[in-house]
């Protein structure tokens, strides 16, 4: 009975979005209450500034007149003393560049943890303004969506480096739909290596990315890549009441690839491990193969398909039960064979 109201109220808000006017905007409140109105200053003027509001999500469904200037007042209202706001959507408009570098500006003093900016034309420069907002120590961000605003390559790099910075706090990266092609997929490819690298997830379809072999490494390297930033989180103490279902949940759909059944993929990676000069992620996963006493490729292979299996099974349970609300934070670290295959230190099942 819980599932099937969770689809009928889902069914009901796809409805309402698929309906909706040209700029139409919904607030949504702690409580999951939703309000909408006609005009963005409308919701600024009478709920985001005021006073002990509890609104904490702004979705706007826009059009081609919702342009920079509109974003403009957005921005201002992001940091506002009152507002409360800490996720921002905005999809299908036409605030380019322009409007995009107005939220850039604000987010180190924003409160926001979520910013999605789906098909509303940023390109190149754009993603650039965003990716000095998250090279900032004080932004907050752990989501960002920037798919479908025909960044190339070159937008690629730029948010590359900022994954790479010890400051960015990113753990999801949504980049699908853009042209990033083959080198900017190895540009965030190689970002996913880097030791700053917090991601547990990355969408990166439909980017005109033509090397088969280059998509299968991307993936096989975010899986990799999630693994170790959960198990680095969990160590870190970094997971909370906010972000843990978030995090676990998209670290389960990272791993659930399939690429762990190709073994060519998996012994050229264990063979690469045997260079000098290793990556950050490279090292960890050297360093855990000798602790497990593994010497050889075919150990490695099979070290490394098991532990795949176990932890997408095991993770999509955990995922699931914390929808549900069957599991909370404490209850997830206390799952010992989990914090054991995940590697992480100190629990009581590496004793």
């Amino acid at each position: 009975m819980k599932n099937f109201k969770k689809i009928v109220l889902a069914v009901m808000l796809l409805c309402s979005v698929n309906t909706l006017s040209a700029d139409s905007i919904m607030l949504m409140n702690v409580n999951g209450n939703e309000e909408f109105f006609d005009t963005i200053d409308d919701a600024i003027n009478k709920i985001i500034t005021r006073k002990y509001n509890k609104f904490i999500k702004l979705y706007i469904y826009g059009s081609e007149s919702f342009g920079p200037e509109k974003v403009k007042s957005i921005a201002s209202a992001l940091v506002d003393s009152n507002c409360k706001l800490t996720k921002l959507i905005i999809e299908t408009s036409n605030i380019g560049s322009v409007g995009t570098q107005y939220i850039a500006e604000v987010l180190p003093k924003s409160n926001l943890t979520e910013l999605k900016i789906s098909s509303s034309n940023i390109g190149d420069a754009g993603a650039k303004a965003l990716s000095e907002a998250l090279k900032n120590r004080n932004c907050k961000l752990t989501v960002l969506d920037i798919g479908g605003n025909k960044i190339s390559a070159k937008g690629a790099h730029a948010i590359a480096k900022a994954l790479k910075d010890p400051n960015c706090k990113l753990t999801s990266l949504i980049i699908y739909n853009n042209k990033i092609k083959d080198k900017g997929a190895i540009t965030l490819t190689n970002a996913l290596k880097n030791k700053n690298c917090k991601l547990t997830s990355l969408f990166i379809l439909s980017n005109l990315i033509n090397n088969d072999k280059l998509k299968e490494n991307i993936y096989f390297t975010m899986e990799l890549c999630a693994i170790n930033n959960l198990k680095r989180m969990i160590e870190n103490d970094e997971m909370n009441e906010n972000n843990y279902k978030e995090i676990i949940n998209n670290a389960y759909h990272s791993i659930n690839t399939l690429t762990n059944s190709n073994n060519t993929l998996i012994i050229e990676w264990y063979n690469s491990l045997q260079n000098k000069e290793l990556t950050y992620l490279g090292a960890e996963y050297k360093k855990e193969l000798a602790d497990h006493n593994i010497e050889n490729r075919d150990a490695a292979v099979k070290y490394i398909q098991d532990k795949f299996d176990y932890l997408e099974n095991e993770l999509m349970r955990e995922s699931l039960n914390i929808q549900e609300e069957y599991t909370g934070l404490d209850e997830f670290k206390r799952n010992e064979k989990l914090m054991k295959i995940l590697g992480v230190s100190g629990s009581s099942s590496q004793n």
